[in-house]
C-alpha cells in the first residue's frame, strides 16, 4: 500500500472510529485538513457514517410498520383472529425487532471506546494512547454489524 493510501485508510478509519474532528484526523494522519475534508466529500464518509448510525433505527421502524399493516388486515376480516402462517409471521416480526434492539452494534461499541478514553486521558494520558490502539484492534476484529 503506497503512503497515500496509508494515510487515507487511517484517515477513515479514525473518520468512521473516533469523534475527532477533521483537524484532529489531519494532524494524526500527518496531512492537511483540506485534504480530510476532500476525502469526506469525495468518498461520501459523512453519509455512509450517518447510514451505518441510522440503519438499525430504520430496519426497526420498517418492521413496526409491517406489523401495524398485519394487523390492520387481520382486523378487517371477521373474527379478527391471524390464521396460522400470519401468526408467524408476526413472531418473527416481534422477534426481530426485539433481536435489533437488544445487540449492541458497532456504533455503540464505539462509543463505549471513545467515552472511556477520554476519560482516561487527563488521567493517564500514555495509558489512554495505548488503549486507543487496543480498542482500535478490538472493534476491527470482534465487532460486526447487526444488521
Amino acid at each position: 500500500m503506497n503512503q497515500k493510501n496509508n494515510h487515507l485508510e487511517n484517515a477513515r478509519r479514525l473518520y468512521y472510529e473516533t469523534s475527532l474532528n477533521q483537524k484532529e484526523i489531519a494532524g494524526h494522519v500527518g496531512v492537511s485538513d483540506k485534504t480530510i475534508s476532500t476525502w469526506i466529500r469525495t468518498h461520501a464518509w459523512d453519509k455512509l457514517k450517518q447510514a451505518a448510525q441510522q440503519a438499525p433505527v430504520v430496519i426497526v421502524e420498517n418492521l413496526h410498520s409491517q406489523i401495524v399493516s398485519l394487523q390492520n388486515h387481520i382486523q378487517q376480516r371477521e373474527g379478527g383472529f391471524p390464521t396460522i402462517h400470519e401468526a408467524e409471521i408476526q413472531r418473527k416480526l416481534i422477534l426481530s425487532i426485539e433481536r435489533l434492539k437488544s445487540n449492541i452494534g458497532p456504533a455503540q461499541n464505539i462509543q463505549m471506546m471513545e467515552n472511556f478514553i477520554r476519560y482516561l486521558m487527563p488521567i493517564n494520558k500514555d495509558l489512554a494512547k495505548e488503549l486507543t490502539s487496543y480498542a482500535h484492534q478490538y472493534l476491527t476484529t470482534k465487532t460486526k454489524p447487526t444488521y
